[in-house]
Protein backbone atom coordinates (compact mmCIF):
# COMPACT_ATOMS: atom_id res chain seq x y z
CA UNK A 1 0.00 0.00 0.00
CA UNK A 2 1.31 3.51 -0.79
CA UNK A 3 0.21 4.72 2.62
CA UNK A 4 -2.50 5.17 5.25
CA UNK A 5 -4.43 8.45 5.00
CA UNK A 6 -6.62 9.95 7.70
CA UNK A 7 -9.69 11.69 6.22
CA UNK A 8 -11.52 14.25 8.38
CA UNK A 9 -14.79 15.55 6.98
CA UNK A 10 -18.14 15.73 8.82
CA UNK A 11 -20.02 15.53 5.49
CA UNK A 12 -20.77 11.94 4.41
CA UNK A 13 -20.80 12.45 0.63
CA UNK A 14 -17.52 14.40 0.24
CA UNK A 15 -15.82 12.10 2.72
CA UNK A 16 -16.92 9.06 0.74
CA UNK A 17 -15.69 10.69 -2.48
CA UNK A 18 -12.24 11.26 -0.98
CA UNK A 19 -12.11 7.70 0.39
CA UNK A 20 -13.02 6.34 -3.04
CA UNK A 21 -10.34 8.43 -4.72
CA UNK A 22 -7.77 7.18 -2.23
CA UNK A 23 -8.80 3.56 -2.72
CA UNK A 24 -8.40 4.02 -6.48
CA UNK A 25 -4.79 5.11 -5.88
CA UNK A 26 -4.25 2.16 -3.47
CA UNK A 27 -4.16 4.30 -0.35
CA UNK A 28 -5.81 3.03 2.82
CA UNK A 29 -8.37 5.54 4.13
CA UNK A 30 -9.15 5.97 7.83
CA UNK A 31 -12.28 8.13 8.16
CA UNK A 32 -13.16 10.57 10.95
CA UNK A 33 -16.17 12.82 11.39
CA UNK A 34 -14.99 15.01 14.26
CA UNK A 35 -11.66 16.60 15.25
CA UNK A 36 -11.59 14.61 18.49
CA UNK A 37 -12.04 11.33 16.62
CA UNK A 38 -9.38 12.40 14.10
CA UNK A 39 -6.86 13.01 16.89
CA UNK A 40 -7.63 9.63 18.45
CA UNK A 41 -7.33 7.81 15.11
CA UNK A 42 -4.09 9.63 14.33
CA UNK A 43 -2.63 8.45 17.64
CA UNK A 44 -3.78 4.86 17.04
CA UNK A 45 -3.03 4.46 13.31
CA UNK A 46 -0.07 6.82 12.79
CA UNK A 47 -1.21 7.84 9.29
CA UNK A 48 1.23 8.81 6.56
CA UNK A 49 -0.83 11.94 5.87
CA UNK A 50 -4.13 13.55 6.83
CA UNK A 51 -6.72 15.06 4.52
CA UNK A 52 -8.86 17.66 6.29
CA UNK A 53 -11.93 19.34 4.84
CA UNK A 54 -12.02 23.13 4.99
CA UNK A 55 -15.34 23.18 6.82
CA UNK A 56 -16.35 25.58 9.58
CA UNK A 57 -14.10 23.88 12.14
CA UNK A 58 -11.73 22.29 9.61
CA UNK A 59 -8.92 24.80 10.04
CA UNK A 60 -9.14 24.54 13.82
CA UNK A 61 -8.90 20.77 13.46
CA UNK A 62 -5.90 21.29 11.21
CA UNK A 63 -4.18 23.36 13.90
CA UNK A 64 -4.96 20.72 16.51
CA UNK A 65 -3.62 17.87 14.38
CA UNK A 66 -0.52 19.85 13.44
CA UNK A 67 0.28 20.42 17.11
CA UNK A 68 -0.42 16.84 18.18
CA UNK A 69 1.26 15.14 15.20
CA UNK A 70 3.81 17.56 13.72
CA UNK A 71 5.44 14.86 11.57
CA UNK A 72 2.19 14.05 9.76
CA UNK A 73 1.64 16.04 6.53
CA UNK A 74 -1.74 17.79 6.41
CA UNK A 75 -3.59 18.47 3.18
CA UNK A 76 -6.58 20.79 3.49
CA UNK A 77 -9.08 20.30 0.66
CA UNK A 78 -12.25 21.95 -0.52
CA UNK A 79 -11.05 25.45 0.29
CA UNK A 80 -12.56 28.39 -1.54
CA UNK A 81 -10.59 29.04 -4.75
CA UNK A 82 -9.61 32.56 -3.70
CA UNK A 83 -6.05 33.04 -2.45
CA UNK A 84 -7.00 34.23 1.09
CA UNK A 85 -8.74 30.93 1.80
CA UNK A 86 -5.76 28.92 0.63
CA UNK A 87 -3.35 31.07 2.61
CA UNK A 88 -5.50 30.60 5.71
CA UNK A 89 -5.01 26.84 5.34
CA UNK A 90 -1.24 27.23 5.36
CA UNK A 91 -1.45 29.55 8.36
CA UNK A 92 -3.41 26.82 10.16
CA UNK A 93 -0.55 24.36 9.68
CA UNK A 94 -1.41 22.76 6.35
CA UNK A 95 1.40 21.24 4.34
CA UNK A 96 -0.65 21.52 1.14
CA UNK A 97 -4.14 22.53 0.06
CA UNK A 98 -6.61 22.02 -2.77
CA UNK A 99 -9.53 24.21 -3.75
CA UNK A 100 -12.99 23.03 -4.67
CA UNK A 101 -14.21 21.27 -6.69
CA UNK A 102 -12.32 18.16 -5.65
CA UNK A 103 -9.93 16.86 -8.28
CA UNK A 104 -9.25 13.23 -7.36
CA UNK A 105 -6.17 12.97 -9.58
CA UNK A 106 -4.64 16.12 -8.12
CA UNK A 107 -5.43 14.95 -4.58
CA UNK A 108 -3.68 11.62 -5.04
CA UNK A 109 -0.73 13.17 -6.87
CA UNK A 110 -0.14 15.56 -3.98
CA UNK A 111 -0.52 12.79 -1.41
CA UNK A 112 2.04 10.66 -3.25
CA UNK A 113 4.47 13.58 -3.04
CA UNK A 114 3.78 14.21 0.65
CA UNK A 115 4.05 10.56 1.67
CA UNK A 116 7.32 10.10 -0.24
CA UNK A 117 8.87 12.88 1.80
CA UNK A 118 7.43 11.58 5.07
CA UNK A 119 8.78 8.09 4.39
CA UNK A 120 12.29 9.51 3.96
CA UNK A 121 12.03 11.54 7.16
CA UNK A 122 10.59 8.58 9.11
CA UNK A 123 13.45 6.33 7.99
CA UNK A 124 16.00 8.88 9.16
CA UNK A 125 14.16 9.27 12.48
CA UNK A 126 14.26 5.47 12.95
CA UNK A 127 18.00 5.43 12.25
CA UNK A 128 18.62 8.15 14.82
CA UNK A 129 16.44 6.36 17.37
CA UNK A 130 18.53 3.21 16.88
CA UNK A 131 21.73 5.22 17.34
CA UNK A 132 20.39 6.70 20.57
CA UNK A 133 19.57 3.24 21.92
CA UNK A 134 23.26 2.31 21.72
CA UNK A 135 24.38 5.70 23.00
CA UNK A 136 25.52 7.13 19.66
CA UNK A 137 22.80 9.63 18.92
CA UNK A 138 22.85 13.30 19.97
CA UNK A 139 19.99 15.16 21.57
CA UNK A 140 17.59 16.63 18.99
CA UNK A 141 18.73 20.00 17.68
CA UNK A 142 16.34 22.95 18.21
CA UNK A 143 14.08 24.02 15.36
CA UNK A 144 14.85 27.29 13.61
CA UNK A 145 13.17 29.60 11.12
CA UNK A 146 14.51 27.78 8.10
CA UNK A 147 13.43 30.40 5.57
CA UNK A 148 15.43 33.29 7.06
CA UNK A 149 18.60 33.71 5.03
CA UNK A 150 17.62 31.01 2.55
CA UNK A 151 18.91 31.28 -1.01
CA UNK A 152 16.23 30.74 -3.65
CA UNK A 153 17.00 30.38 -7.35
CA UNK A 154 14.23 31.75 -9.56
CA UNK A 155 14.05 30.57 -13.18
CA UNK A 156 11.16 32.35 -14.79
CA UNK A 157 11.72 33.82 -18.23
CA UNK A 158 9.01 36.46 -17.79
CA UNK A 159 10.43 39.70 -16.46
CA UNK A 160 7.23 41.07 -14.88
CA UNK A 161 6.46 37.83 -13.04
CA UNK A 162 10.11 37.42 -12.14
CA UNK A 163 10.31 40.87 -10.52
CA UNK A 164 7.06 40.45 -8.58
CA UNK A 165 7.91 36.94 -7.39
CA UNK A 166 11.43 37.91 -6.31
CA UNK A 167 10.02 40.79 -4.24
CA UNK A 168 7.35 38.56 -2.69
CA UNK A 169 9.82 35.85 -1.70
CA UNK A 170 12.14 38.40 -0.16
CA UNK A 171 9.35 40.16 1.75
CA UNK A 172 7.59 37.01 3.00
CA UNK A 173 10.57 34.78 3.71
CA UNK A 174 13.54 37.10 4.21
CA UNK A 175 15.26 35.06 1.53
CA UNK A 176 17.95 35.99 -0.95
CA UNK A 177 16.63 35.52 -4.48
CA UNK A 178 18.99 34.75 -7.35
CA UNK A 179 17.75 34.94 -10.96
CA UNK A 180 18.46 32.67 -13.93
CA UNK A 181 17.24 33.44 -17.44
CA UNK A 182 16.66 29.87 -18.61
CA UNK A 183 17.48 26.22 -17.97
CA UNK A 184 21.06 26.53 -19.22
CA UNK A 185 21.69 29.56 -17.03
CA UNK A 186 20.19 27.75 -14.03
CA UNK A 187 22.35 24.66 -14.53
CA UNK A 188 25.48 26.79 -14.88
CA UNK A 189 24.63 28.60 -11.62
CA UNK A 190 23.96 25.36 -9.74
CA UNK A 191 27.35 23.94 -10.68
CA UNK A 192 29.09 26.46 -8.44
CA UNK A 193 26.43 27.59 -5.96
CA UNK A 194 24.36 25.95 -3.27
CA UNK A 195 20.68 26.91 -3.01
CA UNK A 196 17.96 26.09 -0.51
CA UNK A 197 15.09 26.15 -2.99
CA UNK A 198 14.32 26.56 -6.69
CA UNK A 199 11.24 28.10 -8.26
CA UNK A 200 10.68 27.33 -11.93
CA UNK A 201 8.25 29.69 -13.64
CA UNK A 202 6.23 28.84 -16.76
CA UNK A 203 8.33 31.01 -19.07
CA UNK A 204 8.10 30.74 -22.83
CA UNK A 205 8.57 26.94 -22.82
CA UNK A 206 6.65 25.20 -20.00
CA UNK A 207 7.53 21.71 -21.24
CA UNK A 208 11.25 22.53 -21.16
CA UNK A 209 10.94 23.92 -17.64
CA UNK A 210 9.02 20.80 -16.56
CA UNK A 211 11.83 18.59 -17.88
CA UNK A 212 14.35 20.72 -16.00
CA UNK A 213 12.27 20.38 -12.83
CA UNK A 214 12.22 16.59 -13.13
CA UNK A 215 15.98 16.52 -13.67
CA UNK A 216 16.63 18.78 -10.66
CA UNK A 217 14.33 16.71 -8.45
CA UNK A 218 16.44 13.63 -9.22
CA UNK A 219 19.92 15.20 -9.22
CA UNK A 220 22.05 14.45 -6.11
CA UNK A 221 23.01 18.13 -5.64
CA UNK A 222 19.45 19.48 -5.82
CA UNK A 223 17.05 16.67 -5.03
CA UNK A 224 16.82 17.69 -1.37
CA UNK A 225 16.32 21.37 -2.14
CA UNK A 226 12.86 22.92 -2.06
CA UNK A 227 11.39 22.93 -5.55
CA UNK A 228 8.20 24.41 -7.00
CA UNK A 229 7.07 24.27 -10.60
CA UNK A 230 4.72 27.07 -11.68
CA UNK A 231 2.56 25.83 -14.51
CA UNK A 232 0.58 28.10 -16.88
CA UNK A 233 -3.09 28.64 -15.93
CA UNK A 234 -4.29 26.31 -18.70
CA UNK A 235 -1.86 23.49 -17.89
CA UNK A 236 -3.24 21.77 -14.80
CA UNK A 237 -2.13 18.38 -16.11
CA UNK A 238 1.46 19.65 -16.28
CA UNK A 239 1.46 20.33 -12.55
CA UNK A 240 -0.10 16.95 -11.74
CA UNK A 241 2.33 15.08 -13.98
CA UNK A 242 5.20 16.88 -12.28
CA UNK A 243 4.01 15.73 -8.86
CA UNK A 244 3.64 12.17 -10.11
CA UNK A 245 7.21 12.38 -11.46
CA UNK A 246 8.56 13.15 -7.99
CA UNK A 247 8.57 16.94 -7.70
CA UNK A 248 7.95 18.27 -4.18
CA UNK A 249 5.31 20.79 -5.37
CA UNK A 250 3.70 22.26 -8.46
CA UNK A 251 0.82 24.64 -8.97
CA UNK A 252 -0.86 26.96 -11.43
CA UNK A 253 -1.01 30.68 -10.83
CA UNK A 254 -4.42 32.34 -10.89
CA UNK A 255 -4.25 35.19 -13.45
CA UNK A 256 -7.20 36.87 -11.70
CA UNK A 257 -5.25 37.25 -8.45
CA UNK A 258 -1.51 37.37 -9.20
CA UNK A 259 -0.56 38.85 -5.81
CA UNK A 260 -2.44 36.14 -3.92
CA UNK A 261 -0.86 33.46 -6.09
CA UNK A 262 2.62 34.75 -5.36
CA UNK A 263 1.89 34.84 -1.64
CA UNK A 264 0.83 31.19 -1.91
CA UNK A 265 4.13 30.35 -3.59
CA UNK A 266 5.89 31.90 -0.60
CA UNK A 267 3.70 29.93 1.82
CA UNK A 268 4.42 26.68 0.01
CA UNK A 269 8.14 27.42 -0.05
CA UNK A 270 8.09 28.07 3.69
CA UNK A 271 6.73 24.56 4.21
CA UNK A 272 9.36 23.06 1.94
CA UNK A 273 12.20 24.96 3.56
CA UNK A 274 11.07 23.76 6.99
CA UNK A 275 11.04 20.16 5.78
CA UNK A 276 14.43 20.63 4.12
CA UNK A 277 15.87 22.06 7.35
CA UNK A 278 14.54 19.06 9.24
CA UNK A 279 16.06 16.71 6.66
CA UNK A 280 19.46 18.40 6.98
CA UNK A 281 19.21 18.31 10.76
CA UNK A 282 18.52 14.56 10.70
CA UNK A 283 21.42 13.96 8.32
CA UNK A 284 23.72 15.90 10.67
CA UNK A 285 22.57 13.84 13.64
CA UNK A 286 23.19 10.60 11.75
CA UNK A 287 26.64 11.74 10.68
CA UNK A 288 27.35 12.62 14.32
CA UNK A 289 26.24 9.17 15.42
CA UNK A 290 28.41 7.49 12.79
CA UNK A 291 31.35 9.64 13.86
CA UNK A 292 30.85 8.45 17.42
CA UNK A 293 30.69 4.85 16.24
CA UNK A 294 33.96 5.15 14.29
CA UNK A 295 35.94 7.64 16.40
CA UNK A 296 37.98 7.28 19.55
CA UNK A 297 36.32 9.74 21.98
CA UNK A 298 39.53 10.70 23.81
CA UNK A 299 41.90 11.44 20.95
CA UNK A 300 39.49 12.13 18.10
CA UNK A 301 41.33 9.59 15.94
CA UNK A 302 39.59 6.74 14.16
CA UNK A 303 38.88 3.69 16.29
CA UNK A 304 39.71 0.03 15.70
CA UNK A 305 36.38 -0.69 13.99
CA UNK A 306 37.08 1.93 11.35
CA UNK A 307 40.74 0.92 11.02
CA UNK A 308 39.84 -2.72 10.37
CA UNK A 309 37.33 -1.70 7.69
CA UNK A 310 39.79 0.65 6.00
CA UNK A 311 42.53 -2.00 6.10
CA UNK A 312 40.28 -4.45 4.27
CA UNK A 313 39.25 -1.81 1.72
CA UNK A 314 42.83 -0.71 1.04
CA UNK A 315 44.03 -4.30 0.87
CA UNK A 316 41.42 -5.05 -1.79
CA UNK A 317 42.83 -2.43 -4.16
CA UNK A 318 45.95 -4.45 -4.93
CA UNK A 319 48.11 -1.36 -4.50
CA UNK A 320 51.10 -0.93 -2.18
CA UNK A 321 50.19 -0.47 1.48
CA UNK A 322 52.26 0.17 4.59
CA UNK A 323 51.06 -0.33 8.15
CA UNK A 324 52.73 1.25 11.16
CA UNK A 325 51.84 0.03 14.66
CA UNK A 326 53.02 2.26 17.50
CA UNK A 327 53.11 1.73 21.26
CA UNK A 328 54.14 4.32 23.84
CA UNK A 329 57.02 2.94 25.90
CA UNK A 330 56.45 2.50 29.64
CA UNK A 331 53.06 4.20 29.43
CA UNK A 332 51.79 2.22 32.43
CA UNK A 333 54.30 4.18 34.51
CA UNK A 334 52.49 7.42 33.60
CA UNK A 335 49.11 6.16 34.80
CA UNK A 336 50.54 4.51 37.93
CA UNK A 337 52.62 7.48 39.10
CA UNK A 338 50.78 10.52 37.80
CA UNK A 339 47.17 9.33 37.47
CA UNK A 340 44.85 8.58 34.58
CA UNK A 341 44.15 12.25 33.90
CA UNK A 342 47.86 12.71 33.18
CA UNK A 343 47.79 9.59 31.02
CA UNK A 344 44.83 10.97 29.04
CA UNK A 345 46.67 14.24 28.55
CA UNK A 346 49.67 12.35 27.16
CA UNK A 347 47.53 10.29 24.79
CA UNK A 348 45.80 13.37 23.39
CA UNK A 349 49.14 15.09 22.80
CA UNK A 350 50.63 11.95 21.25
CA UNK A 351 47.66 11.74 18.85
CA UNK A 352 48.23 15.37 17.87
CA UNK A 353 51.92 14.80 17.14
CA UNK A 354 51.14 11.63 15.24
CA UNK A 355 48.66 13.37 12.97
CA UNK A 356 51.11 16.20 12.30
CA UNK A 357 53.90 13.86 11.21
CA UNK A 358 52.15 11.45 8.86
CA UNK A 359 50.83 12.23 5.39
CA UNK A 360 47.53 14.02 4.86
CA UNK A 361 45.78 11.00 3.34
CA UNK A 362 46.97 8.40 5.84
CA UNK A 363 44.54 6.64 8.18
CA UNK A 364 45.42 7.27 11.85
CA UNK A 365 43.65 5.21 14.50
CA UNK A 366 43.84 4.36 18.17
CA UNK A 367 43.45 0.57 18.35
CA UNK A 368 44.19 -0.02 22.05
CA UNK A 369 45.04 1.75 25.28
CA UNK A 370 48.38 3.20 24.17
CA UNK A 371 48.58 1.39 20.83
CA UNK A 372 48.04 3.19 17.55
CA UNK A 373 47.91 2.28 13.86
CA UNK A 374 48.77 4.28 10.76
CA UNK A 375 47.81 2.97 7.29
CA UNK A 376 49.83 4.51 4.47
CA UNK A 377 48.52 3.60 1.01
CA UNK A 378 50.69 3.73 -2.10
CA UNK A 379 54.05 4.40 -0.41
CA UNK A 380 57.54 2.98 -0.95
CA UNK A 381 59.55 1.31 1.82
CA UNK A 382 62.08 4.12 2.16
CA UNK A 383 59.40 6.80 2.32
CA UNK A 384 57.41 4.83 4.93
CA UNK A 385 60.54 4.39 7.02
CA UNK A 386 61.17 8.13 6.92
CA UNK A 387 57.64 8.78 8.16
CA UNK A 388 58.15 6.33 11.02
CA UNK A 389 61.43 7.95 12.03
CA UNK A 390 59.83 11.39 11.89
CA UNK A 391 57.08 10.23 14.26
CA UNK A 392 59.61 8.57 16.62
CA UNK A 393 61.64 11.77 16.82
CA UNK A 394 58.50 13.93 17.37
CA UNK A 395 57.61 11.79 20.40
CA UNK A 396 61.11 11.79 21.85
CA UNK A 397 61.23 15.57 21.98
CA UNK A 398 59.79 17.82 23.32
CA UNK A 399 58.66 16.41 26.67
CA UNK A 400 54.97 15.78 27.40
CA UNK A 401 52.93 17.95 29.75
CA UNK A 402 51.16 15.92 32.45
CA UNK A 403 49.31 18.66 34.34
CA UNK A 404 48.38 22.33 34.15
CA UNK A 405 51.14 23.37 36.59
CA UNK A 406 54.03 22.82 34.19
CA UNK A 407 54.79 19.20 35.05
CA UNK A 408 56.44 17.32 32.18
CA UNK A 409 57.65 13.83 31.41
CA UNK A 410 59.93 12.34 28.75
CA UNK A 411 58.43 9.56 26.64
CA UNK A 412 59.45 7.44 23.67
CA UNK A 413 57.59 5.23 21.21
CA UNK A 414 58.34 1.84 19.67
CA UNK A 415 57.24 1.36 16.08
CA UNK A 416 56.70 -1.65 13.89
CA UNK A 417 56.42 -1.08 10.15
CA UNK A 418 55.32 -3.64 7.56
CA UNK A 419 54.76 -3.23 3.85
CA UNK A 420 52.79 -4.95 1.12
CA UNK A 421 53.83 -4.14 -2.44
CA UNK A 422 50.56 -5.18 -4.07
CA UNK A 423 52.26 -7.91 -6.14
CA UNK A 424 53.08 -10.68 -3.68
CA UNK A 425 50.77 -13.55 -2.93
CA UNK A 426 50.74 -12.68 0.77
CA UNK A 427 47.33 -11.46 1.94
CA UNK A 428 47.55 -7.67 2.06
CA UNK A 429 45.22 -7.58 5.07
CA UNK A 430 47.94 -9.38 7.07
CA UNK A 431 50.15 -6.30 6.80
CA UNK A 432 48.84 -5.01 10.14
CA UNK A 433 49.62 -8.34 11.82
CA UNK A 434 53.17 -8.21 10.48
CA UNK A 435 53.46 -4.61 11.67
CA UNK A 436 52.49 -5.88 15.13
CA UNK A 437 55.26 -8.47 14.90
CA UNK A 438 57.71 -5.74 13.92
CA UNK A 439 56.58 -3.74 16.96
CA UNK A 440 57.49 -6.65 19.25
CA UNK A 441 60.95 -6.72 17.68
CA UNK A 442 61.33 -3.01 18.42
CA UNK A 443 60.37 -3.59 22.06
CA UNK A 444 62.87 -6.44 22.35
CA UNK A 445 65.57 -4.27 20.78
CA UNK A 446 65.33 -1.82 23.68
CA UNK A 447 62.33 0.38 22.69
CA UNK A 448 62.40 3.82 21.04
CA UNK A 449 63.21 2.27 17.70
CA UNK A 450 61.65 1.44 14.33
CA UNK A 451 61.67 -2.10 12.91
CA UNK A 452 60.72 -2.60 9.26
CA UNK A 453 59.41 -5.83 7.71
CA UNK A 454 59.40 -5.49 3.94
CA UNK A 455 56.90 -7.16 1.63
Amino acid sequence: MPGRILVLDPRPAPRAAVAAALAGAFFEAVEATTPALARALAADHRPDAAVVAATANGLQACRSLAQAHPACPLLVYDTAPEAPARLAAFEAGATDCLSRPLDARALCARLHSLTRTKTTLDQLDDTIAALRVIGLGPEPLPSTHAHHGAVILLVCGESALETALARTLHDHLGATVELAEDAADALAYLKTHRVNAIVLGPGPSPDSIARLATALAAHPKTREAGLILLAPPDAHSLAQNALQAGLPDALTLDPADPAGGLAEVAARLRVQLQRRARLERLHREIRHGLDLALTDPLTGLSNRRYADARTAALAATGKPLAAMVLDLDEFKHVNDHYGHSAGDKVLVEFARRLRLNVRAGDVVARIGGEEFLVLMPEIRTDAAARVAERVRHAVETPRFAIDDQGGEIALTVSIGLALHDGNTTRDAASVTARAGQALLLSKRAGRNTVTVLAA
